[in-house]
């Protein structure tokens, strides 16, 4: 018996996912940037960002819709 051939696109991430890996990424480079300019924050004010970066583009980011909801 073979498998089923199944769609490549059902195994990207969500947009939800992807937003919120890549503001949490910008907002860590903006971080470092800041710091190589002499804004010195504290160590939890920057994670914190970085979290609320995250946050907010995961809040703001289409919900991917999927054709099958079949579990795999």
């Amino acid at each position: 018996m073979h498998a089923t051939p199944r769609d490549p696109a059902r195994y990207l991430p969500e947009k939800k996912v992807t937003a919120a890996g890549g503001a949490g990424g910008v907002a860590l480079v903006l971080v470092w940037l800041a710091s190589l300019a002499g804004l010195d924050m504290p160590e939890a004010v920057a994670h914190g960002f970085v979290y609320l970066a995250a946050l907010v583009a995961a809040y703001l980011a289409p919900h991917t819709r999927r054709d099958d909801t079949e579990e795999a």
